[in-house]
């Protein structure tokens, strides 16, 4: 099929971490208890993308500018675009 094993591998992963959340997600759902399965995909989106955000940035920090975002800035004039890669001092 020509799929790499670092892809298969990453699949087996996120399968395996995420059939539990839908588990307890799918029985809180059926017991009538919907929002207990919306707090816990919410929550777990959020905890995993604050998690991966935090893991990168202890591995290579972000540059930024002191003056970024300081009013009358350009970064501050156009709402600290964090699209444009402004924030990363170059």
């Amino acid at each position: 099929m020509g799929v790499s094993q670092l892809v298969i591998g990453l699949t087996v992963v996120a399968y395996g971490t995420s059939t539990p959340e839908l588990a307890v997600s799918l029985q809180a759902a059926l017991a009538g208890n919907a929002d207990i399965a919306v707090a816990n995909v919410v929550g777990s989106n959020i905890f995993n993308v604050l998690f991966i955000l935090g893991a990168c940035a202890a591995m290579k920090p972000l540059l930024v500018h002191p003056a970024a975002g300081a009013p009358g800035s350009a970064d501050h004039d156009r709402g600290f675009g964090l699209a444009d890669g402004s924030f990363l001092g170059r």
